[in-house]
């Protein structure tokens, strides 16, 4: 039963604007990934399948996760390729591409 209402409050955050984010006191942090029930990603998430992305147009992302995944590191990076990690038909990883930059330790 905890998992269950965990798991909806993660959902339910991830489809929060920014300003509902801030009201209810929920965060999605930049590049964070979370498994969704939803036949697309929402608004400002990105399904990660390895595609190349520009650095000047997601500079928080790549200061995050760099070149771990692929791409130049002068002009683009990859995101992760997790098509195949799905563990359930029905589900899709989303990744944010806006957020907060979390304090890394």
């Amino acid at each position: 039963m905890l998992k269950k209402m965990l798991a909806g409050a993660a959902v339910a955050a991830a489809l929060l604007t920014p300003a509902a984010q801030a009201q209810t006191g929920l965060s999605v942090f930049v590049g964070e990934i979370r498994l969704v029930p939803y036949e697309k990603c929402p608004r400002d998430w990105i399904e990660p399948e390895g595609q190349v992305m520009a650095i000047s147009r997601h500079s928080a992302l790549y200061r995050l996760i760099g070149t771990r995944f692929g791409g130049d590191g002068q002009i683009s990076f990859n995101l992760p390729d997790l098509r195949e990690a799905v563990p359930e038909r029905g589900l899709r990883y989303c990744m944010s591409l806006q957020g907060a930059y979390p304090a890394l330790r």
